[in-house]
């Protein structure tokens, strides 16, 4: 059994008053078992110098997280907080949380490296895997992640997410390692003991392909250069689909591979040279597709798992909506938030925040589990 304590506050300017408020919703002496860790979860206004310092310092277990706009819980009167923390806590369940080198052109070593480190001296393999990652970048392909992960630890699930914020181009986002942060280092948590954990992965459905579908005549790895032979800026501007060069960034594209497997990714940013930096690798030929995603879609996803979710008994649920559905819902910008406090009640222990990419096990109609990444995803980890 996990016992989860979730705490949240908005007085981000006020260190001491957000420590204290913290800590008063926690009630660490009343309710700390044998072994503990913290998940923090800020908007990047969080992270000012002496907050995260200060409140790591007041708590007696490590803590990891992710930079994100904002979150929500069962515990949240006002609709979402600029700063939470879940501590979770158990007696038969115990953790072993790392941070890895700094990223760089062996993401298998670096991987490797941390796995074995936080494994070392363990007499048992671990049952969860929680990992904070930093937004993908040119020394930082997070779709090699799972495959990485999972031959490292014999198909351990693995759960997580990208920090983001609200502008997609920006250097905020970070990782949360006690009381540092990072822009170039992923952490890793994992779980022994006796813990069951359930997932839930909803991605955007193939049949939302807005445009007619072109392929890939050009691309290096996750840079996509060139579409029909076109330079693949030109062949997006041609398409007259969006308003601004920022806009597409929040447009899933449908990238169906060669051996007809369909994957949703995104543009995450453009290089000098104009190419198209995407969240996943791309294969030559693959066939290039521009989906659309409203409204209506964040608001049917997110009834799907709220429909699964409030009819079972659980310790804590992590649950991950990816920034660009968020950003998808332009004025009604409280609406996936709001569904999921009306419908889960305050009864359930869970947290709701933004994330910037997801990973998240698939599981198979045999149980088997397969790591995956994916963008503009709706996953749950519960346990």
């Amino acid at each position: 059994m996990i016992r989860a304590l979730i705490a949240q506050t908005n007085e981000i300017d006020e260190i001491d008053l957000a420590v204290v408020s913290i800590l008063a919703q926690l009630e660490l002496g009343h309710n700390l078992l044998k072994n503990s860790v913290g998940l923090l979860f800020c908007h990047f206004e969080s992270l000012v110098p002496g907050l995260l310092e200060a409140l790591c310092r007041s708590l007696p277990f490590n803590v990891t997280g992710s930079g994100t706009p904002m979150s929500t819980s069962q515990t949240n009167l006002t609709g979402f907080s600029l700063l939470t923390l879940v501590v979770l806590t158990s007696d038969d369940v115990y953790f072993s949380l790392g941070l890895s080198e700094p990223l760089g052109h062996d993401l298998e070593l670096t991987t490797r490296e941390l796995t074995t480190r936080l494994t070392n001296g363990l007499n048992q393999a671990p049952k969860l895997g929680f990992i904070f990652a930093p937004p993908i970048s040119k020394n930082f392909h997070a779709s090699h992640l799972p495959k990485f992960f999972s031959a490292a630890l014999n198909n351990c699930p693995l759960f997580g997410c990208l920090s983001c914020d609200f502008a997609p181009l920006t250097v905020n986002p970070k990782v949360i390692f006690n009381d540092q942060c990072y822009e170039n280092r992923f952490s890793l948590l994992l779980f022994y003991g006796l813990i069951k954990p359930k997932f839930n992965l909803i991605n955007i459905p193939e049949k939302k392909a807005l445009k007619q579908r072109a392929i890939i005549s050009k691309v290096n790895g996750n840079r996509l250069i060139e579409v029909n032979g076109i330079p693949i800026l030109d062949y997006l501007n041609g398409m007259d689909v969006t308003d601004s060069l920022q806009s597409l960034l929040t447009m899933p594209l449908l990238v169906t591979k060669p051996d007809g497997e369909t994957k949703i990714c995104m543009l995450t940013g453009f290089t000098s040279e104009g190419h198209g930096v995407c969240s996943q690798d791309i294969p030559l030929n693959s066939t290039l597709g521009l989906a659309g995603f409203d409204e209506t879609d964040v608001f049917r996803t997110a009834k799907e798992l709220t429909e699964e979710l409030k009819w079972e008994q659980f310790d804590f649920c992590l649950i991950l909506s990816c920034l660009g559905r968020n950003l998808s819902l332009g004025l009604n910008y409280m609406l996936e938030f709001d569904h999921f406090r009306s419908s889960l009640g305050n009864m359930l222990p869970y947290v709701v925040i933004y994330s910037g990419g997801e990973f998240c096990p698939e599981i198979n109609s045999q149980g088997a589990c397969s790591n995956s990444f994916s963008t503009l995803a709706l996953t749950s980890c519960r346990f």
